[in-house]
């Protein structure tokens, strides 16, 4: 009975040494360097609309989000920035302090269905891709 309440108390201090031992490698690993290695060029500039239902039930409005085509040497991205207004109804553009420009260059990463690009105040804006496609000499190519 003793050796029974020992061993789990030893089993809960290595669970509490291994979690703990776990903590800082995951910490470092939030912190590491991001690399925003893909490239393109602005081609295009739209907008996308979103409906929403008015709070008092009267009727709906729509307000809308600044849209990008960006093209790489093998494909074309079409990316939401997602910044509704607030006031009005068109939202700010991407971009922060140096707004993304058609035939301006833009440098980014890819992760998980979303563009990111790096910003001057050292962040970064998120942005949804809406569609991929083959860039069409490289379709053609194949």
């Amino acid at each position: 009975m003793q050796n029974t309440v020992i061993t789990r108390k030893l089993t809960g201090l290595f669970s509490v040494a291994v979690l703990l031992a776990t903590l800082p490698v995951t910490a470092l690993a939030k912190d590491k360097e991001k690399s925003y290695s893909e490239t393109g060029k602005v081609i295009g500039k739209g907008q996308n609309s979103h409906t929403h239902q008015n709070s008092g039930g009267h009727g709906d409005f729509t307000k809308y989000t600044n849209t990008y085509k960006i093209e790489t040497s093998t494909e074309v991205l079409e990316l939401d920035c997602g910044k509704e207004a607030i006031f009005h109804r068109e939202g700010k553009e991407c971009g922060g302090d140096h707004p993304l420009t058609i035939g301006g260059d833009v440098q980014f990463r890819v992760e998980k269905h979303h563009v990111f690009i790096p910003l001057s105040n050292g962040s970064e804006q998120k942005l949804e891709i809406l569609s991929e496609e083959a860039k069409p000499e490289t379709a053609a190519q194949k």
